[in-house]
């Protein structure tokens, strides 16, 4: 099944994995493979996956400066809880130092 990811949309990303996490449940599926640039993509040449970047830290990746959801990557574990299901997070925008 093709989806298209949001380029620029985090929270609209985090819907469509959910709903792909209930569908491959429902189809007796215990693994999902997300692909690269999953959870934001940005548009090329505009420096908005840069500037969306987060730095890794404790395993924890922040869905933005002000995310007041918690941090992104902790939504994903709570998403894989939540459907017993394995999510393999194909790649994303990580900020180095």
């Amino acid at each position: 099944m093709f989806v298209p990811v949001r380029f620029t949309e985090i929270e609209s990303n985090m819907k469509v994995c959910r709903q792909l996490c209930i569908e491959a449940k429902d189809k007796g599926a215990c693994f999902l493979s997300l692909p690269e640039c999953f959870e934001f993509m940005g548009i090329p040449g505009t420096g908005d996956a840069l500037a969306a970047a987060q730095a890794l830290e404790g395993g924890k990746v922040a869905a933005s400066s002000d995310d007041t959801n918690g941090a992104l990557f902790s939504r994903y574990q709570q998403l894989a809880k939540e459907h017993s299901i394995w999510l393999s997070l194909g790649g994303f925008h990580e900020r180095v130092s």
